[in-house]
C-alpha cells in the first residue's frame, strides 16, 4: 500500500529484518566468545601443568642430591660384605662359624639391596608423570613415602622426625601424586628452616568430614609481616639464585584445586606449623595405593 499504513508496515518489516540480523550477529559473537574462552582455558590448563612440572622437577633436583648420599651408604656396605663373602668362599676349608657369619652377611646384603630398591621406587613414583586422578588415599602412606625420600637429609641435620599415627586411617579424596608433591615441598622448606637440627612432627586426624594433616617444625620461623605473602607467586625470602618462590604458591593452588584449605602459623625462633585440610573419602571406596600395587 502507498499510504501511511504501507509506510508503517514497511518500517516494521525493516525493523524486524534489522533485529533478525542483530540476533544472528549476537549469536555469532557468543559462539566466537565461547570458542575463545575454551581456547584460553586450555592454554591456562597447559601453562598450569607446565608450572607444576617445573616445580616438581625443582623438588626432584633437591631430592636427587639427598638420595645420592642415601643410596651410597647401603651400596658401600653391600660392596664391602660381598667382597668379604667372596674371600671366605675362596678358603680351602670353610669352618661352621664362618658359614654362619657369611649367612648373616648375605642377609644384610639382601636387606640393604631391598632398601636401595625401596628408595629408588619411591623416587620414581614421585618423578613419574601421573595422569590427574583422584581416589581414596591414606595420608599415612603418603607421609611415609615422602619421609623415606628425605631420610638421609634428616639424619645428616640431626633432625628428629616424629609421626603421630591416627587412631583410625585418615582417608582423603585426592590425587596421591599431587599431595605427595605438596608434602615434599613443605618438608624441604622445613629442613631448610632447621640447618642446626630440630624436631619435625607430622600428625593426621579426621575432623568431621575433613582429613587434617599438620606439619610442624622447630626452625627459625617466619616473621609476621611475611606470613600473608608466603603463598604469593615468586615471593621468596631466599637469596637470589636459590629458588623462584613458586613452591608454596603451587602448594596453595593444588590444595585449593582439591577443595581443601591450608593455613600457616609461625613465630620467629619458635618454628612453623602448617595445617592442611582435605575432603574425607568414604572408607568403603578406599583403593590400594600405587605402592601396594607395585
Amino acid at each position: 500500500r502507498r499510504d501511511e499504513l504501507g509506510d508503517l508496515a514497511a518500517s516494521f518489516n525493516h525493523m524486524a529484518s534489522d533485529l533478525d540480523t542483530a540476533q544472528h550477529e549476537l549469536i555469532e559473537w557468543s559462539n566466537t566468545l565461547e570458542r575463545k574462552v575454551k581456547q584460553k582455558t586450555r592454554e591456562l590448563q597447559t601453562a598450569q601443568e607446565q608450572v607444576l612440572h617445573m616445580e616438581k622437577m625443582a623438588s626432584l633436583g633437591k631430592l636427587s642430591s639427598m638420595i645420592a648420599h642415601e643410596l651410597n651408604n647401603p651400596l658401600s656396605g653391600i660392596l664391602t660384605l660381598a667382597k668379604l663373602v667372596k674371600k671366605r668362599l675362596g678358603a680351602p676349608e670353610i669352618l661352621p662359624e664362618k658359614l654362619e657369619q657369611m649367612n648373616r652377611d648375605l642377609t644384610i646384603i639382601s636387606d640393604e639391596a631391598k632398601r636401595c630398591g625401596e628408595i629408588v621406587k619411591n623416587l620414581l613414583f614421585f618423578a613419574r608423570a601421573h595422569p590427574s586422578a583422584r581416589a581414596s588415599c591414606d595420608l599415612q602412606i603418603i607421609i611415609e613415602r615422602s619421609l623415606r625420600l628425605i631420610q638421609h637429609q634428616i639424619d645428616m641435620q640431626q633432625i628428629v622426625a616424629q609421626v603421630v599415627p591416627p587412631e583410625t586411617p585418615v582417608l582423603v579424596d585426592c590425587d596421591e601424586s599431587q599431595i605427595q608433591q605438596v608434602l615434599i615441598a613443605i618438608l624441604i622448606n622445613a629442613l631448610e628452616a632447621m640447618p642446626d637440627g630440630g624436631t619435625l612432627t607430622l600428625a593426621t586426624r579426621t575432623v568431621e568430614s575433613t582429613g587434617e594433616l599438620t606439619i610442624s617444625d622447630t626452625g627459625i620461623g617466619i616473621p609476621s609481616a611475611e606470613l600473608s605473602k608466603i603463598f604469593e607467586p615468586f615471593y621468596t625470602t631466599k637469596e637470589s639464585g636459590y629458588g623462584m618462590g613458586l613452591g608454596l604458591s603451587i602448594v596453595y593452588g593444588i590444595i585449593k584445586q582439591h577443595n581443601g584449605d591450608i593455613s600457616v602459623t609461625s613465630e620467629p625462633g619458635h618454628g612453623t606449623v602448617i595445617t592442611i585440610l582435605l575432603p574425607s573419602a568414604s572408607r568403603t571406596s578406599h583403593l590400594p595405593s600405587d605402592e601396594a600395587k607395585a
